[in-house]
Protein backbone atom coordinates (compact mmCIF):
# COMPACT_ATOMS: atom_id res chain seq x y z
CA UNK A 1 0.00 0.00 0.00
CA UNK A 2 1.26 3.04 -0.91
CA UNK A 3 0.55 6.74 1.28
CA UNK A 4 0.68 10.08 -1.14
CA UNK A 5 2.28 12.86 0.54
CA UNK A 6 0.63 15.48 -0.23
CA UNK A 7 2.99 18.17 1.49
CA UNK A 8 6.50 16.95 -0.06
CA UNK A 9 5.06 15.35 -3.25
CA UNK A 10 6.57 12.14 -3.27
CA UNK A 11 5.32 9.20 -2.03
CA UNK A 12 5.56 7.19 1.09
CA UNK A 13 5.37 3.79 2.04
CA UNK A 14 2.17 3.03 3.88
CA UNK A 15 0.75 0.77 6.40
CA UNK A 16 2.06 -3.24 5.43
CA UNK A 17 -0.92 -5.75 6.67
CA UNK A 18 1.98 -7.48 7.43
CA UNK A 19 2.40 -5.63 10.85
CA UNK A 20 -0.70 -7.14 11.77
CA UNK A 21 0.41 -10.98 12.00
CA UNK A 22 3.40 -9.60 14.12
CA UNK A 23 2.00 -9.88 17.75
CA UNK A 24 3.90 -6.97 19.39
CA UNK A 25 3.17 -4.43 16.64
CA UNK A 26 -0.62 -5.84 17.10
CA UNK A 27 -0.51 -5.15 20.36
CA UNK A 28 0.56 -1.43 20.24
CA UNK A 29 -2.20 -1.25 17.65
CA UNK A 30 -4.70 -2.66 19.86
CA UNK A 31 -3.90 -0.51 23.14
CA UNK A 32 -4.10 2.54 20.84
CA UNK A 33 -7.82 1.80 19.14
CA UNK A 34 -9.29 0.26 21.84
CA UNK A 35 -8.10 2.66 24.96
CA UNK A 36 -10.14 2.74 27.97
CA UNK A 37 -12.56 -0.56 26.46
CA UNK A 38 -10.00 -3.09 27.25
CA UNK A 39 -11.72 -4.92 29.79
CA UNK A 40 -9.73 -5.27 32.81
CA UNK A 41 -6.87 -7.79 33.36
CA UNK A 42 -6.69 -7.90 29.50
CA UNK A 43 -3.21 -8.93 28.37
CA UNK A 44 -2.78 -7.35 25.21
CA UNK A 45 0.45 -8.01 25.06
CA UNK A 46 -0.45 -12.22 24.81
CA UNK A 47 -2.48 -11.25 22.02
CA UNK A 48 -3.40 -14.15 20.45
CA UNK A 49 -4.55 -14.48 16.58
CA UNK A 50 -7.34 -17.15 16.81
CA UNK A 51 -7.99 -17.04 13.28
CA UNK A 52 -8.13 -15.12 10.08
CA UNK A 53 -9.31 -15.10 6.39
CA UNK A 54 -8.41 -13.42 3.52
CA UNK A 55 -11.37 -10.98 1.91
CA UNK A 56 -10.84 -8.97 -1.35
CA UNK A 57 -8.41 -7.03 -2.85
CA UNK A 58 -5.93 -8.47 -0.23
CA UNK A 59 -7.75 -7.60 3.27
CA UNK A 60 -8.51 -10.07 5.80
CA UNK A 61 -10.73 -10.73 8.33
CA UNK A 62 -9.40 -11.49 11.98
CA UNK A 63 -10.48 -12.94 14.86
CA UNK A 64 -7.91 -11.85 18.11
CA UNK A 65 -8.40 -12.82 21.66
CA UNK A 66 -6.89 -11.83 25.32
CA UNK A 67 -6.00 -13.29 27.97
CA UNK A 68 -8.02 -12.56 31.38
CA UNK A 69 -6.99 -14.85 34.00
CA UNK A 70 -8.85 -18.54 35.11
CA UNK A 71 -8.22 -19.45 31.56
CA UNK A 72 -10.63 -17.11 29.70
CA UNK A 73 -10.52 -15.33 26.76
CA UNK A 74 -11.73 -12.42 25.88
CA UNK A 75 -12.77 -12.49 21.70
CA UNK A 76 -13.41 -9.81 19.44
CA UNK A 77 -12.57 -9.41 15.53
CA UNK A 78 -11.29 -7.13 13.07
CA UNK A 79 -13.18 -6.99 9.44
CA UNK A 80 -12.22 -4.64 6.37
CA UNK A 81 -14.20 -1.89 6.65
CA UNK A 82 -17.09 -0.74 3.73
CA UNK A 83 -17.60 2.61 4.59
CA UNK A 84 -20.86 3.14 2.86
CA UNK A 85 -22.39 0.11 4.44
CA UNK A 86 -21.14 0.94 7.95
CA UNK A 87 -22.87 4.64 7.48
CA UNK A 88 -26.20 2.95 6.47
CA UNK A 89 -25.65 0.46 9.74
CA UNK A 90 -24.53 2.92 11.98
CA UNK A 91 -27.84 3.73 13.22
CA UNK A 92 -28.85 0.76 14.02
CA UNK A 93 -25.55 -0.18 15.91
CA UNK A 94 -26.34 3.03 17.64
CA UNK A 95 -29.73 1.79 18.93
CA UNK A 96 -28.60 -1.54 19.62
CA UNK A 97 -26.18 -0.05 21.70
CA UNK A 98 -29.15 2.16 23.92
CA UNK A 99 -31.02 -0.78 23.74
CA UNK A 100 -27.87 -2.46 25.93
CA UNK A 101 -27.93 0.20 28.23
CA UNK A 102 -31.54 0.41 28.77
CA UNK A 103 -31.98 -3.22 29.58
CA UNK A 104 -28.73 -4.36 31.18
CA UNK A 105 -26.97 -0.97 31.61
CA UNK A 106 -23.86 0.37 29.76
CA UNK A 107 -21.07 -1.57 30.98
CA UNK A 108 -18.20 0.79 32.64
CA UNK A 109 -14.55 0.59 31.06
CA UNK A 110 -12.36 -2.03 32.27
CA UNK A 111 -15.09 -4.93 31.93
CA UNK A 112 -15.63 -7.85 29.21
CA UNK A 113 -19.40 -6.17 28.16
CA UNK A 114 -16.57 -3.61 26.83
CA UNK A 115 -15.53 -5.65 24.41
CA UNK A 116 -17.74 -8.45 23.83
CA UNK A 117 -20.59 -6.23 22.56
CA UNK A 118 -21.45 -2.40 21.32
CA UNK A 119 -17.62 -2.23 20.39
CA UNK A 120 -17.00 -0.74 16.73
CA UNK A 121 -13.98 1.40 16.24
CA UNK A 122 -12.26 2.09 13.27
CA UNK A 123 -8.38 0.35 13.28
CA UNK A 124 -6.67 3.35 11.89
CA UNK A 125 -4.48 3.74 9.26
CA UNK A 126 -5.43 0.37 8.13
CA UNK A 127 -8.78 0.10 6.37
CA UNK A 128 -10.24 -2.23 9.47
CA UNK A 129 -13.33 -1.94 11.56
CA UNK A 130 -12.37 -3.06 15.09
CA UNK A 131 -15.64 -4.89 16.57
CA UNK A 132 -17.82 -7.26 18.61
CA UNK A 133 -20.18 -9.67 17.15
CA UNK A 134 -23.45 -7.58 17.58
CA UNK A 135 -21.67 -5.05 15.44
CA UNK A 136 -20.53 -7.13 12.07
CA UNK A 137 -21.94 -4.65 9.40
CA UNK A 138 -22.26 -7.41 7.19
CA UNK A 139 -24.18 -9.47 9.74
CA UNK A 140 -26.59 -6.61 10.84
CA UNK A 141 -29.21 -9.31 12.29
CA UNK A 142 -26.75 -11.12 14.50
CA UNK A 143 -27.33 -8.11 17.47
CA UNK A 144 -30.93 -9.05 17.79
CA UNK A 145 -29.95 -13.02 17.57
CA UNK A 146 -27.69 -12.94 20.41
CA UNK A 147 -30.41 -10.65 22.45
CA UNK A 148 -32.09 -13.16 24.99
CA UNK A 149 -34.86 -10.30 25.30
CA UNK A 150 -34.84 -10.11 21.31
CA UNK A 151 -34.74 -13.39 20.35
CA UNK A 152 -36.20 -15.51 23.14
CA UNK A 153 -39.87 -14.89 22.42
CA UNK A 154 -39.04 -15.53 18.64
CA UNK A 155 -37.10 -18.80 18.93
CA UNK A 156 -39.89 -20.05 21.92
CA UNK A 157 -42.62 -19.56 19.00
CA UNK A 158 -41.13 -22.15 16.65
CA UNK A 159 -40.05 -24.74 19.12
CA UNK A 160 -42.84 -24.66 20.94
CA UNK A 161 -45.58 -23.72 18.18
CA UNK A 162 -47.74 -20.18 18.76
CA UNK A 163 -48.54 -21.19 22.54
CA UNK A 164 -44.39 -20.95 22.62
CA UNK A 165 -44.29 -17.70 23.53
CA UNK A 166 -46.48 -17.83 26.32
CA UNK A 167 -45.31 -21.45 27.66
CA UNK A 168 -43.74 -21.37 31.58
CA UNK A 169 -40.11 -21.61 31.93
CA UNK A 170 -38.44 -21.11 34.63
CA UNK A 171 -35.34 -19.46 33.68
CA UNK A 172 -34.36 -16.63 31.84
CA UNK A 173 -33.01 -17.66 27.85
CA UNK A 174 -29.70 -17.91 27.36
CA UNK A 175 -27.48 -17.63 24.60
CA UNK A 176 -24.02 -18.35 23.61
CA UNK A 177 -22.06 -17.50 20.04
CA UNK A 178 -20.79 -20.84 19.64
CA UNK A 179 -19.07 -19.75 15.45
CA UNK A 180 -18.30 -16.87 14.19
CA UNK A 181 -16.78 -16.01 10.91
CA UNK A 182 -16.73 -12.24 10.82
CA UNK A 183 -19.03 -10.88 7.61
CA UNK A 184 -20.55 -14.41 7.01
CA UNK A 185 -21.91 -16.54 9.01
CA UNK A 186 -22.89 -17.05 12.78
CA UNK A 187 -24.24 -20.11 15.00
CA UNK A 188 -25.41 -19.22 18.50
CA UNK A 189 -27.04 -22.35 21.16
CA UNK A 190 -29.97 -20.78 22.87
CA UNK A 191 -30.84 -22.54 25.99
CA UNK A 192 -33.60 -22.21 28.53
CA UNK A 193 -35.08 -24.08 31.29
CA UNK A 194 -39.02 -25.48 31.75
CA UNK A 195 -40.58 -27.66 33.90
CA UNK A 196 -39.83 -30.84 31.49
CA UNK A 197 -35.95 -29.79 31.53
CA UNK A 198 -33.74 -27.63 29.81
CA UNK A 199 -34.09 -26.77 26.36
CA UNK A 200 -31.52 -25.85 23.56
CA UNK A 201 -31.53 -24.98 20.03
CA UNK A 202 -28.58 -24.14 17.48
CA UNK A 203 -29.64 -20.91 15.55
CA UNK A 204 -27.71 -20.15 12.01
CA UNK A 205 -27.50 -17.01 10.60
CA UNK A 206 -28.10 -16.93 6.73
CA UNK A 207 -28.52 -14.89 3.54
CA UNK A 208 -32.54 -15.64 3.25
CA UNK A 209 -32.42 -16.44 -0.41
CA UNK A 210 -30.64 -19.76 1.34
CA UNK A 211 -32.70 -20.75 3.75
CA UNK A 212 -34.86 -22.48 1.23
CA UNK A 213 -32.17 -24.58 -0.14
CA UNK A 214 -30.60 -25.06 2.97
CA UNK A 215 -33.51 -27.13 4.43
CA UNK A 216 -34.45 -28.96 1.55
CA UNK A 217 -30.77 -30.37 1.33
CA UNK A 218 -30.81 -31.42 5.20
CA UNK A 219 -33.90 -33.14 5.07
CA UNK A 220 -32.72 -35.02 1.81
CA UNK A 221 -29.03 -35.68 3.19
CA UNK A 222 -30.26 -36.53 6.23
CA UNK A 223 -33.04 -38.94 5.08
CA UNK A 224 -30.33 -40.74 2.76
CA UNK A 225 -27.86 -40.75 5.34
CA UNK A 226 -29.79 -42.53 7.63
CA UNK A 227 -31.29 -44.79 5.30
CA UNK A 228 -28.24 -46.33 3.94
CA UNK A 229 -26.66 -46.48 7.14
CA UNK A 230 -30.08 -47.60 8.74
CA UNK A 231 -29.86 -44.66 11.16
CA UNK A 232 -26.29 -45.32 12.48
CA UNK A 233 -25.54 -41.54 10.57
CA UNK A 234 -27.25 -38.54 11.15
CA UNK A 235 -27.41 -34.84 11.02
CA UNK A 236 -28.95 -31.80 12.80
CA UNK A 237 -32.58 -31.94 12.11
CA UNK A 238 -34.24 -28.32 10.57
CA UNK A 239 -36.89 -27.10 13.22
CA UNK A 240 -37.84 -24.08 11.26
CA UNK A 241 -36.47 -20.57 10.47
CA UNK A 242 -37.38 -16.80 11.90
CA UNK A 243 -37.32 -14.62 8.65
CA UNK A 244 -36.91 -11.53 10.61
CA UNK A 245 -34.03 -11.62 12.03
CA UNK A 246 -32.89 -14.41 9.03
CA UNK A 247 -32.01 -17.70 11.33
CA UNK A 248 -32.30 -21.10 10.86
CA UNK A 249 -33.20 -23.52 13.84
CA UNK A 250 -31.43 -26.98 14.30
CA UNK A 251 -31.72 -29.23 16.74
CA UNK A 252 -29.13 -29.35 19.59
CA UNK A 253 -27.07 -33.03 18.95
CA UNK A 254 -25.08 -34.22 22.15
CA UNK A 255 -22.10 -36.40 21.83
CA UNK A 256 -18.36 -36.62 22.04
CA UNK A 257 -16.60 -34.54 19.51
CA UNK A 258 -14.35 -36.52 17.71
CA UNK A 259 -11.73 -33.76 16.64
CA UNK A 260 -9.31 -32.88 19.38
CA UNK A 261 -5.71 -32.33 18.79
CA UNK A 262 -4.92 -35.89 18.98
CA UNK A 263 -4.97 -38.75 16.33
CA UNK A 264 -8.71 -40.62 16.52
CA UNK A 265 -8.48 -44.31 17.48
CA UNK A 266 -8.73 -47.55 15.55
CA UNK A 267 -12.26 -46.95 16.34
CA UNK A 268 -12.60 -43.35 15.25
CA UNK A 269 -11.19 -44.08 12.34
CA UNK A 270 -13.57 -47.25 11.63
CA UNK A 271 -16.50 -44.25 12.14
CA UNK A 272 -15.07 -41.45 9.85
CA UNK A 273 -14.22 -44.42 7.19
CA UNK A 274 -17.90 -45.72 7.36
CA UNK A 275 -19.29 -42.02 7.44
CA UNK A 276 -17.40 -40.66 4.57
CA UNK A 277 -17.98 -43.78 2.79
CA UNK A 278 -21.84 -43.62 3.25
CA UNK A 279 -22.16 -39.70 1.91
CA UNK A 280 -20.05 -40.66 -1.11
CA UNK A 281 -22.87 -42.62 -1.98
CA UNK A 282 -25.38 -39.66 -1.99
CA UNK A 283 -26.01 -38.91 -5.63
CA UNK A 284 -24.42 -34.78 -6.14
CA UNK A 285 -27.85 -34.05 -8.00
CA UNK A 286 -28.42 -30.38 -7.67
CA UNK A 287 -25.47 -29.29 -5.56
CA UNK A 288 -22.31 -26.95 -6.54
CA UNK A 289 -19.78 -29.21 -9.01
CA UNK A 290 -16.19 -28.63 -6.94
CA UNK A 291 -13.59 -29.72 -8.80
CA UNK A 292 -9.95 -29.94 -9.28
CA UNK A 293 -9.75 -26.22 -10.83
CA UNK A 294 -11.59 -24.95 -7.92
CA UNK A 295 -9.07 -26.61 -5.26
CA UNK A 296 -6.23 -24.91 -7.12
CA UNK A 297 -7.68 -21.65 -7.16
CA UNK A 298 -8.30 -21.50 -3.77
CA UNK A 299 -4.52 -23.08 -3.09
CA UNK A 300 -3.66 -19.81 -4.72
CA UNK A 301 -5.79 -17.55 -3.08
CA UNK A 302 -3.89 -18.49 0.17
CA UNK A 303 -0.17 -18.71 -1.32
CA UNK A 304 -1.18 -14.64 -2.36
CA UNK A 305 -2.82 -14.11 1.24
CA UNK A 306 0.37 -15.34 2.56
CA UNK A 307 2.67 -13.50 0.45
CA UNK A 308 0.63 -9.81 2.12
CA UNK A 309 -0.02 -11.33 5.21
CA UNK A 310 3.59 -13.39 6.40
CA UNK A 311 6.16 -13.14 3.19
CA UNK A 312 8.75 -14.50 5.56
CA UNK A 313 6.98 -17.76 5.34
CA UNK A 314 5.47 -17.39 1.86
CA UNK A 315 8.96 -18.58 0.36
CA UNK A 316 8.11 -21.72 1.76
CA UNK A 317 4.95 -22.54 0.43
CA UNK A 318 5.13 -20.89 -3.16
CA UNK A 319 6.91 -23.79 -4.24
CA UNK A 320 4.27 -26.11 -3.48
CA UNK A 321 1.47 -24.06 -5.27
CA UNK A 322 3.11 -25.17 -8.90
CA UNK A 323 3.39 -28.40 -7.97
CA UNK A 324 -0.19 -29.07 -6.79
CA UNK A 325 -0.95 -27.11 -10.30
CA UNK A 326 0.77 -29.74 -11.70
CA UNK A 327 -0.25 -33.13 -10.26
CA UNK A 328 -4.29 -31.74 -10.75
CA UNK A 329 -5.52 -34.45 -12.79
CA UNK A 330 -6.85 -34.02 -16.04
CA UNK A 331 -10.20 -35.91 -16.15
CA UNK A 332 -12.77 -34.88 -13.56
CA UNK A 333 -13.43 -38.09 -12.42
CA UNK A 334 -16.57 -40.15 -10.98
CA UNK A 335 -18.58 -37.02 -9.36
CA UNK A 336 -20.23 -38.21 -5.48
CA UNK A 337 -21.15 -35.61 -3.31
CA UNK A 338 -18.31 -34.10 -0.80
CA UNK A 339 -18.15 -32.54 2.44
CA UNK A 340 -15.04 -30.33 1.07
CA UNK A 341 -14.38 -29.46 4.72
CA UNK A 342 -14.56 -32.96 6.15
CA UNK A 343 -12.48 -34.00 9.15
CA UNK A 344 -13.24 -35.69 12.64
CA UNK A 345 -14.01 -32.45 14.34
CA UNK A 346 -17.25 -32.60 12.30
CA UNK A 347 -18.48 -35.76 13.89
CA UNK A 348 -19.88 -36.36 16.91
CA UNK A 349 -19.96 -39.68 18.21
CA UNK A 350 -22.86 -41.66 21.20
CA UNK A 351 -24.24 -44.91 21.78
CA UNK A 352 -26.08 -44.79 18.53
CA UNK A 353 -24.14 -43.85 16.02
CA UNK A 354 -22.69 -40.50 14.72
CA UNK A 355 -24.13 -37.11 13.90
CA UNK A 356 -21.94 -35.13 10.78
CA UNK A 357 -22.04 -31.62 11.23
CA UNK A 358 -21.66 -28.45 9.17
CA UNK A 359 -23.32 -29.28 5.20
CA UNK A 360 -22.62 -25.52 3.89
CA UNK A 361 -19.93 -26.72 1.87
CA UNK A 362 -21.80 -29.73 0.01
CA UNK A 363 -20.65 -29.96 -3.34
CA UNK A 364 -20.10 -32.77 -6.13
CA UNK A 365 -16.87 -33.67 -6.56
CA UNK A 366 -14.42 -36.33 -6.30
CA UNK A 367 -14.26 -38.41 -3.27
CA UNK A 368 -10.29 -38.43 -3.03
CA UNK A 369 -11.25 -34.21 -1.78
CA UNK A 370 -12.50 -35.53 1.48
CA UNK A 371 -9.32 -38.03 1.58
CA UNK A 372 -7.08 -35.71 1.25
CA UNK A 373 -8.20 -33.16 3.14
CA UNK A 374 -8.80 -36.24 6.43
CA UNK A 375 -4.96 -37.08 5.50
CA UNK A 376 -3.89 -33.43 5.85
CA UNK A 377 -5.57 -32.95 9.44
CA UNK A 378 -4.51 -36.48 10.71
CA UNK A 379 -0.58 -34.67 10.39
CA UNK A 380 -1.44 -32.31 11.28
CA UNK A 381 -2.85 -33.61 14.71
CA UNK A 382 0.59 -35.30 14.95
CA UNK A 383 2.26 -31.93 15.11
CA UNK A 384 0.15 -30.83 17.65
CA UNK A 385 1.10 -33.82 19.81
CA UNK A 386 4.37 -34.69 18.89
CA UNK A 387 4.27 -37.71 17.52
CA UNK A 388 6.01 -39.19 14.71
CA UNK A 389 4.56 -38.63 10.81
CA UNK A 390 4.29 -42.22 10.56
CA UNK A 391 1.75 -42.55 13.26
CA UNK A 392 -0.54 -40.13 10.96
CA UNK A 393 0.09 -42.21 8.13
CA UNK A 394 -0.30 -45.62 9.77
CA UNK A 395 -3.65 -43.42 10.99
CA UNK A 396 -4.65 -42.99 7.32
CA UNK A 397 -3.72 -46.15 6.04
CA UNK A 398 -6.26 -47.98 8.71
CA UNK A 399 -8.67 -45.17 7.27
CA UNK A 400 -8.13 -45.60 3.95
CA UNK A 401 -8.27 -49.39 4.10
CA UNK A 402 -11.63 -49.51 5.75
CA UNK A 403 -12.53 -47.16 2.96
CA UNK A 404 -12.21 -49.11 0.50
CA UNK A 405 -13.55 -51.95 1.76
CA UNK A 406 -17.00 -50.14 1.68
CA UNK A 407 -16.44 -48.00 -1.56
CA UNK A 408 -13.36 -50.27 -3.75
CA UNK A 409 -10.07 -48.63 -4.64
CA UNK A 410 -9.03 -44.61 -4.40
CA UNK A 411 -7.30 -43.07 -7.24
CA UNK A 412 -3.70 -42.99 -6.59
CA UNK A 413 -3.04 -39.87 -8.70
CA UNK A 414 -6.62 -37.71 -7.64
CA UNK A 415 -5.53 -38.52 -3.81
CA UNK A 416 -1.82 -37.63 -4.32
CA UNK A 417 -3.35 -34.47 -5.67
CA UNK A 418 -5.99 -33.56 -3.45
CA UNK A 419 -3.60 -34.55 -0.35
CA UNK A 420 -0.46 -31.91 -1.38
CA UNK A 421 -3.39 -29.64 -2.21
CA UNK A 422 -4.97 -29.95 1.30
CA UNK A 423 -1.50 -30.19 2.77
CA UNK A 424 -0.48 -26.95 1.39
CA UNK A 425 -3.59 -24.88 2.41
CA UNK A 426 -3.53 -25.76 5.94
CA UNK A 427 -0.35 -25.09 6.23
CA UNK A 428 -1.14 -21.61 5.09
CA UNK A 429 -3.98 -21.21 7.29
CA UNK A 430 -1.62 -22.08 10.19
CA UNK A 431 0.60 -19.72 9.54
CA UNK A 432 -1.48 -17.16 10.41
CA UNK A 433 -2.62 -18.24 13.57
CA UNK A 434 -0.63 -17.42 16.60
CA UNK A 435 -0.59 -21.06 18.54
CA UNK A 436 0.02 -23.15 15.38
CA UNK A 437 2.17 -21.33 13.40
CA UNK A 438 4.84 -23.75 14.02
CA UNK A 439 2.76 -26.70 12.66
CA UNK A 440 3.12 -25.14 8.87
CA UNK A 441 6.70 -25.45 8.08
CA UNK A 442 6.15 -29.61 8.65
CA UNK A 443 2.80 -29.73 7.16
CA UNK A 444 4.53 -28.56 3.79
CA UNK A 445 7.72 -30.74 4.31
CA UNK A 446 4.92 -33.66 4.24
CA UNK A 447 3.58 -31.97 1.28
CA UNK A 448 7.00 -31.72 -0.85
CA UNK A 449 7.33 -35.72 0.09
CA UNK A 450 3.79 -36.38 -0.80
CA UNK A 451 4.51 -34.77 -4.20
CA UNK A 452 8.09 -36.36 -4.72
CA UNK A 453 7.50 -39.47 -3.77
CA UNK A 454 6.51 -42.59 -5.91
CA UNK A 455 4.99 -44.66 -3.10
CA UNK A 456 3.80 -41.46 -0.73
CA UNK A 457 3.56 -42.13 3.06
CA UNK A 458 0.47 -43.09 4.64
CA UNK A 459 -1.71 -42.46 1.39
CA UNK A 460 -1.24 -46.21 0.54
CA UNK A 461 -3.59 -48.85 2.79
CA UNK A 462 -2.50 -50.87 5.11
CA UNK A 463 -1.17 -54.48 3.89
CA UNK A 464 -1.30 -57.63 5.87
CA UNK A 465 1.67 -59.61 6.23
CA UNK A 466 2.04 -62.59 8.90
CA UNK A 467 -1.42 -61.63 10.38
CA UNK A 468 -0.07 -58.13 10.91
CA UNK A 469 -1.54 -54.81 9.83
CA UNK A 470 2.38 -52.86 8.16
CA UNK A 471 0.95 -49.50 6.84
CA UNK A 472 3.19 -47.28 3.93
CA UNK A 473 5.84 -44.66 5.41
Amino acid sequence: MIAADVRKGVAAPGPLICELFEESRLATRLREWLGDRLPSGGDVQNVHIERCWPARDGAFRFQWSLPLGSGRRARFYGSPRNEAKHRRLAGAHSVMSRTHRRDAGAPPPGTLGCIDRGLAVRGRPYDLLIHSPDCDARLPQLAACLDPAAAGPLVRAVVSGPDGRRAPRLGRMQTRLLAFKPGRRAAILYSWRTARGTVRVIGKTHSGEAAAALTERHARVGGELERLSRGRIRIPRVIGEISAPKLLLFEYVGGREMGDVRLPTSEELDLIAETLATLHRLDPHGLPAFGAVDEVRVVQRWRDALKLARPDMHAAAAPLVGVVAELAPAAPGVACTVHRDFYGKQLLCDAAGVTLLDLDTLAGGRPEQDLGNILAHLHLNAVQTDAPARDAAAAFARLRTAYSRRRGPVDEAALRFFAVAALTRLGAVHALRTLTRRCSPVLWDVARRLAESPAPGGMAPARVSNGRRRASV
